[in-house]
């Protein structure tokens, strides 16, 4: 697992998983059909988890924390989704993700 292997090379810095799921199209437009989609990441070093949260939002993104590292497998699974869909069914590069649920936003 190449996260494995960036956490053992500095083990005192924080480490994140984000930014790889979806293709340069949304961050350079992240706006979509009027909406503004999400960027789901996960990442140790929760002093730095605002940070992150306003990087994501910066960017124009709502940012979805899934997270520790552990969950990174899932962050690579979204990016394994947007090929399909993006390259293998022919939606283009410019989609992205939406959570919705009902009750307080907790992100």
């Amino acid at each position: 697992m190449k996260i494995a292997i960036l956490g053992a090379a500095a083990p005192e810095n924080p480490l994140f998983r984000a930014f790889s799921n979806l293709g340069w199209e949304v961050f350079a437009e992240p706006e979509i059909d009027g909406m503004h989609g999400d960027l789901f990441f996960c990442g140790d070093g929760k002093e730095y988890l605002p940070a992150m949260k306003a990087l994501i939002a910066e960017i124009g993104l709502r940012p979805v924390f899934i997270g520790g590292l552990e969950y990174s497998p899932i962050i690579d699974s979204l990016a394994r989704l947007y090929f399909a869909l993006a390259l293998g069914q022919n939606h283009g590069r410019h989609l992205g993700f939406k959570m919705l649920k009902t009750g307080p936003d907790h992100l």
